[in-house]
């Protein structure tokens, strides 16, 4: 043994330690060795302590790896963990349902199926109330007369045969509408006695199917009911319902195809109306600028030199205020005034002056006026409704309507709606109902006068074969615009427009003479009190003849003592065949 290892203060620095050197002693200040300094011996530095503390390193470092070491068991773990749960999943995703699973998942197929039935309703619904606006607009436009009259006959043909396609149309896809929207066949099925044994589909949730069942039974098979057996049941209802939603939606979708096919029909119909009217106002606004330029409307004579007699004269002429296109005029004996109506649906009362006095506010378009002298109504012609209106001249009510039945009264089917009835006039006579007979004139296709009869104070009624008392057709005269009765000649007055003449007829309808009209365009024609002549004329205004009633009673006298001195050559027509005279 070493004797230097039992003293320990014998023991060798270790080789990273400073040598042990002896401390250096300064001087003092005499010169003199300074003091030494206390003896401070250092503390060793134990090999042990060495070796202990290099030991704890590496246990650290051992810890450490362990450590590490169990982080990646843990990682290892937790990705073992997700993938098992992936597989899990993956596992249920491919596993078949079970019987519960099964059956919520074609219960929600079932709802979702009638949900689509209803919604296929609606669209058909939806789809009617479109094309119930889009045809209340077409009929509307296909019944105003005034419209299509105004229209080139080229164009009316085409407008003809868009009403045909657009009704085939129309009716085609109301036809898928009703299909989408029918109830489906319920089949009759036959009674069960009892609950099957061995059935696939017990049949307990369709009613149809549950009534074949009674009571005690149905009771019995819902205690009986296998999960399997409910699912066979919903699977079936639900292929019949996607066969049911297969044929709406089939029908629904040709309804949407012929509710795009009207709409674009519908636009065409009303462009094609819009560039009507814009050529026409193209065409009638240079006239109407030449009128204006060149003064009032001239009056034009009535081409005497083609017959007739000649004797009205230079008409005096007076602003319809008012009026919007006068179409027809008479007299009220009981007031002493004029009522002049238009074509828009004005009823205006004027005095024996040409000054308005009352206005009634009338809808329609009014063609014609007649006076029932033993009340005091009014009688108008509406022509696009095909009635009578009945008026009463204090109060402006209308307290009666009358519907035409134009074919029975003509005795035959009009050959032109747009030209039918426009003259109206009253004959007094005590011995007919109501007084006396009325006389409509009937403007071409045929060119007609019918006498017929009916109760004014009446609430309402029907005009018909059985109120004609006689049909006359006036020969070689169309046009016929106006009608009028004169007491003081007992003649009846028939204008014939496009000739500018007037037809003297006797009470039978029979022509005696014709008369010159001078005028533009005349629809309307009476005679006042004083035996003047008025005429509602369409452009002119009102034009009044003086002193015409004295005028042709004095020609109509020359007539019977000069036979051959009168040149109207007037035809004497006869009677239809069928016509009749009470």
């Amino acid at each position: 043994m070493n004797p230097l290892d039992s003293n320990p203060e014998s023991k060798l620095p270790d080789s990273g330690d400073p040598p042990l050197i002896p401390p250096f002693e300064a001087p003092g200040p005499s010169g003199d060795p300074a003091p030494a300094a206390p003896d401070v011996k250092p503390e060793p530095i134990l090999i042990k302590d060495l070796l202990r503390k290099e030991k704890d390193k590496e246990k650290e470092r051992e810890k450490e790896k362990d450590r590490e070491k169990e982080k990646d068991k843990e990682k290892s773990r937790e990705k073992d963990k997700k993938k098992e749960k992936k597989e899990k999943k993956k596992e249920k995703e491919f596993k078949k349902a079970d019987p519960w699973q099964r059956y919520k998942a074609l219960h929600d197929s079932l709802k979702e199926s009638q949900d689509l039935v209803d919604l296929a309703d609606h669209k058909a619904r939806f789809a009617l109330i479109i094309m119930g606006a889009l045809n209340a607009a077409i009929i509307i436009l296909s019944t105003r007369s005034d419209i299509f009259s105004t229209l080139p006959q080229n164009l009316k043909l085409w407008l003809y045969a868009y009403f045909a396609v657009y009704t085939v149309i129309a009716i085609y896809f109301l036809v898928q509408a009703i299909e989408s929207l029918r109830p489906r066949p319920i089949p009759n099925l036959t009674p069960h006695g009892g609950v099957p044994d061995k059935a696939d589909n017990l049949g307990l949730r369709f009613f149809v199917d549950a009534l074949r069942y009674d009571l005690p039974t149905y009771l019995s098979a819902w205690q009986q009911v296998r999960v399997s057996q409910l699912n066979t049941e919903l699977a079936t209802q639900l292929h019949a319902l996607a066969r049911i939603n297969h044929a709406k939606y089939n029908a629904v979708a040709k309804l949407y195809l012929g509710l795009q096919a009207i709409t674009v029909l519908t636009a065409g119909l009303l462009v094609a109306l819009g560039v009507a009217a814009w050529v026409e106002h193209r065409v009638s606004a240079p006239i109407v600028a030449e009128e204006a330029a060149d003064g009032p409307i001239k009056i034009k004579a009535g081409k005497p030199k083609k017959g007739g007699w000649a004797i009205l004269g230079e008409p005096a002429r007076f602003d319809a205020t008012g009026v919007k296109e006068p179409s027809g005029i008479a007299f009220s004996p009981a007031r002493g005034t004029l009522f002049v109506v238009g074509d828009e649906g004005s009823l205006v009362e004027f005095d024996s002056t040409g000054k308005p006095v009352k206005s009634i506010p009338i809808a329609g378009n009014l063609e014609d006026v007649a006076v029932h002298t033993p009340s005091g109504r009014l009688v108008l012609l509406s022509e696009k409704k095909g009635q009578l209106l009945v008026v009463d001249p204090e109060t402006g009510q209308t307290t009666g309507k009358f519907k035409l039945d134009s074919e029975a009264v003509l005795g035959e089917t009009p050959g032109d709606r747009n030209q039918g009835f426009e003259g109206l006039a009253f004959r007094p006579d005590p011995s007919k109902p109501g007084g006396g007979v009325f006389y409509l004139s009937h403007q071409r296709t045929p060119a007609l006068i019918v006498a017929f009869t009916f109760d004014p104070l009446a609430p309402s009624g029907r005009v018909g074969a059985e109120s004609v008392i006689q049909r006359m057709r006036i020969a070689s005269r169309e046009d016929l615009t106006a009608i009028t009765y004169d007491g003081g000649l007992d003649r009846m007055f028939v204008i014939s427009d496009t000739k500018d003449r007037v037809a003297l007829l006797n009470p039978g309808l029979v022509e005696e003479a014709e008369i010159v009209l001078p005028g533009v365009q005349q629809e309307g024609i009476a005679f006042d009190a004083a035996g003047n002549l008025w005429i509602a004329d369409d452009r002119a205004g009102l034009l009044m003849f003086s002193a015409a009633r004295p005028k042709i009673a004095n020609e109509m006298k020359a007539a019977e003592q000069d036979p051959a001195k009168d040149d109207a050559s007037a035809s004497k027509p006869s009677q239809e065949p069928g016509d009749r005279q009470k």
